[in-house]
């Protein structure tokens, strides 16, 4: 079972995401939130197999969203970040 976690402001693109992620893998979990600060905080509880964010939220830019994921180790799968 992989854990997806989606995050954007768009209530149409996190449904698109989440279906497309659920038909994709039918035993996914998938998390969905509006504000990349509540996305960042149950990702600080919570370990996703992959994020999917937009770049441009009202709250916070896309960098922004995934230097806060690495600095907590959310991320942190022995994975080369320098691709991102």
């Amino acid at each position: 079972m992989s854990t997806v976690l989606v995050i954007d402001d768009r209530v149409t693109n996190r449904h698109v995401l989440s279906r497309l992620a659920s038909q994709a893998d039918e035993e996914a979990v998938v998390h969905t939130f509006a504000d990349p600060r509540d996305a960042i905080a149950w990702a600080m509880e919570n370990t996703p197999d992959l994020v999917v964010t937009d770049y441009k939220m009202p709250a916070m830019l896309d960098d922004v969203v995934v230097e806060s994921l690495f600095a907590g180790s959310v991320l942190d799968h022995g994975v080369d970040d320098t691709a991102l």
